[in-house]
């Protein structure tokens, strides 16, 4: 008798069938709402925004991970849930973390033109994101209508966590070659300049 091979499951069909996939899309943002302010006083108190930062971007990578690999799991129906929790700790250090760095870093007459400049960047990156995983979704589909193009996506995802953590580590770096200003936490005073001046 021939063995039956197992067919790994899909999310673009499971998804839509889940009684509460519009709950688990709504975790991350539910989680941060909730979490932030615990993590923004954790941040103060014990400062290394850099560190925080950088397993923010390890979460982020866990979070399409555990997406990438849930359709060849038996539990591929808790899957979306995980990765949605994941990703929620992960905005949570994010604002957290991220946001704080800028009156450190720069001039306090320039901390206003900082913030436009990081809101600038942040929604530029993810309409990039948006648009290049609407080429790749397209693109698959292109070639095979009947093809299961919801991994692609995740792929590019989990790589965009990659190169997050790569640049986290760099920062780290050089906040260390630079006397270590986004280390500190709140309760630390001291009168070194912005890292970034004129």
């Amino acid at each position: 008798k021939k063995k039956k091979k197992k067919k790994k499951k899909k999310y673009s069909a499971l998804i839509p069938l889940l009684p509460s996939s519009s709950r688990i899309l709504s975790i991350p943002y539910i989680m941060a709402a909730a979490l932030a302010p615990f993590c923004g006083w954790g941040v103060d108190r014990v400062g290394r925004k850099p560190l925080w930062m950088l397993l923010c971007s390890l979460l982020v990578f866990a979070s399409y991970f555990v997406l990438i690999l849930g359709p060849f799991s038996k539990w591929v129906q808790l899957g979306p849930i995980i990765s949605m929790f994941i990703l929620g700790v992960s905005y949570s250090l994010c604002a957290a973390s991220l946001w704080p760095c800028v009156p450190l870093l720069v001039d306090e007459n320039k901390v206003g033109t900082a913030y436009g400049i990081m809101n600038a960047i942040q929604n530029g990156g993810l309409a990039a994101c948006a648009a290049i995983v609407g080429v790749i979704v397209s693109k698959c589909s292109a070639d095979d209508p009947n093809r299961d193009c919801t991994i692609y996506p995740l792929y590019f995802l989990a790589l965009v966590g990659i190169l997050t953590t790569i640049c986290c580590i760099l920062l780290i770096l050089v906040d260390l070659s630079s006397g270590r200003i986004l280390t500190r936490s709140s309760s630390q005073k001291d009168e070194t300049q912005p890292l970034l001046t004129n």
